[in-house]
């Protein structure tokens, strides 16, 4: 039975889920900051969200038909017991294993389906680019030039349906310090930041080229740099991926980034009244 638990249960020192602990950096961080979480034992563990960002489900290899059943019920019952039912859209992220039950109960009550598969790495030894452009910290005196980036990159990966207030995020951001830009021809061409910190990871998130600036290995040149930071805290950088986008992939691994998982994004869209 899928019940409340606590963010010290026995599922997550389990060596199943630390194994895939990359792919789920997001949950872990979640856990740690003593998010509403759910469990089964130890095959299974749901960790939520606020309404605009996903609620993420793991789940232990080979998990039979019947808990995974029970699990995507739990979900459907979660989105009526959270208020969620009116929103646009729900979101969820998963083991691909898991995409075809929670989606088929989600299409049986209306809504339409949409997914990202997405692909995780690490990086315990990076490689250095061809070359090195020009990468800085920049102040707030960014925060305009920021703000536009970061809502494109969203516009890019998540579509026009992913809320958010751009100029306040981008001010957390440049206010903590933790992004990197690549300055070229006197403007900002790329960015991206040091995002989740967990005891032996540190990921990257928001790795964005404005288009007339891609091809150049800026992206490349970028994640290394802030690799080489986060291995100097003595910690391994990891991140994830679309895996429709071969061409970043290529170049993550091209600076060292090996694959250790793949999860998937649900975009679960509210039927029409």
């Amino acid at each position: 039975m899928i019940a409340p638990i606590h963010k010290e249960h026995p599922v997550f020192q389990s060596e199943e889920y630390r194994r895939d602990l990359v792919s789920f950096s997001v949950m872990e961080a979640k856990r740690q900051e003593g998010a509403p979480l759910a469990g089964d034992g130890m095959d299974l563990a749901v960790a939520f969200s606020t309404p605009e960002y996903p609620t993420w489900l793991w789940t232990a290899e080979g998990l039979d038909g019947d808990k995974q059943r029970d699990l995507c019920e739990y979900c459907f019952r979660s989105v009526r017991e959270r208020g969620l039912q009116d929103r646009e859209s729900v979101l969820f992220v998963c083991k691909p294993a898991l995409t075809a039950t929670l989606t088929e109960r989600f299409r049986r009550e209306g809504y339409t389906a949409s997914c990202i598969s997405m692909i995780s790495f690490h990086c315990p030894n990076p490689k250095p680019p061809q070359w090195m452009p020009e990468i800085r910290t920049p102040g707030l005196e960014a925060l305009p030039e920021i703000a536009e980036l970061r809502r494109r990159f969203a516009l890019e990966c998540f579509g026009a349906g992913r809320e958010g207030d751009y100029v306040e995020r981008a001010q957390q951001i440049l206010k903590a310090g933790i992004l990197r830009a690549v300055f070229l021809d006197g403007q900002i061409a790329a960015i991206a930041n040091l995002a989740r910190e967990l005891e032996n990871y540190v990921s990257i998130g928001g790795v964005y080229t404005l288009p007339e600036y891609r091809r150049r290995g800026l992206a490349q040149a970028l994640v290394y740099s802030i690799s080489m930071e986060i291995r100097s805290q003595g910690r391994i950088p990891c991140l994830y991926t679309d895996q429709s986008n071969p061409s970043s992939n290529r170049a993550y691994q091209a600076v060292g980034f090996q694959e250790l998982g793949r999860i998937d994004e649900l975009t679960f869209r509210t039927p029409s009244p």
